[in-house]
């Protein structure tokens, strides 16, 4: 917290941000950025805040038969 109100509102001094639809390129791209990151010299700490391993659910439901229960 105290890190955020030091830096703007930010989680570091240096915020980088992607955006895509594709989520695997992306994290690819940061992960790769965050090794060159890295090699800087007087860089500290590089952590990409998102977890892309987690365990994740995909539901398709039928909406007839779930109508049907209703």
């Amino acid at each position: 917290m105290v890190d955020a109100v030091l830096n703007s509102g930010m989680p570091a001094p240096i915020d980088i941000q992607l955006a895509s639809s594709n989520l695997p390129l992306s994290y690819s791209v940061a992960q790769g950025l965050a090794a060159r990151i890295r090699q800087l010299p007087g860089v500290g700490q590089v952590y990409i805040p998102q977890d892309m391993n987690y365990p994740g659910l995909q539901l398709n439901v039928n909406r007839i038969h779930a109508g049907e229960l209703a």
